[in-house]
């Protein structure tokens, strides 16, 4: 009865009428797999107030930081895990899809120095970032929709002139590429 509850709500969040929870899940771990995210989609009702567009029901797991919440916007079934940091100032800001998942510890920096603002980052729907990656995405991330990211995955749109070994590198300024990652990828 519980299982079959749980994987209607799941579906319906997950725009996926077809979605099953696993027959082999007790209803003590269903339980306890129901209270996590009940509390994870209070703080993503709380969080969604300070956003610039909240599409739907977010889930915000524990230490999450979203800096400049008025450039940030989200689709509907975010999830974002424990301890994430998503620092929201650029020019385009963060937007994410529909479904979106953010792994635990993992860092989302549009913008570097304050006196060179980025660009941002766009990640498309069902896609989903790993554990402890980092994007940085001062020259700009544009993510498809359902692209699996791997654990601990870094990308850098920014890079740091180094041409002239006379002049120390952090006052050489940098150079900047955006970095275009396509549907359906799964980077590991």
């Amino acid at each position: 009865m519980m299982q079959a509850v749980v994987s209607r709500l799941a579906g319906q969040m997950k725009g996926n009428s077809d979605y099953k929870v696993d027959s082999r899940i007790s209803g003590r771990s269903l339980l306890s797999a129901v209270i996590r995210k009940g509390t994870m989609m209070l703080r993503g009702t709380w969080a969604g107030l300070w956003w610039d567009k909240k599409g739907g029901t977010a889930f915000i797991g524990k230490r999450v930081a979203i800096h400049d919440g008025h450039l940030f916007s989200a689709g509907k079934g975010l999830l974002i895990d424990d301890g994430v940091t998503v620092e929201s100032l650029s020019s385009e800001g963060i937007r994410l899809g529909r479904s979106v998942t953010i792994g635990r510890y993992a860092t989302i920096k549009a913008t570097g120095v304050l006196g060179n603002l980025g660009v941002g980052v766009k990640i498309g729907d069902g896609s989903c970032i790993g554990a402890y990656s980092f994007v940085g995405a001062a020259g700009g991330v544009s993510i498809g929709e359902n692209v699996l990211v791997g654990q601990r995955v870094n990308f850098h749109a920014e890079n740091h002139v180094y041409e002239d070994a006379g002049i120390l590198i952090k006052d050489q300024g940098v150079s900047r590429q955006g970095i275009f990652i396509e549907d359906d990828c799964w980077i590991g």
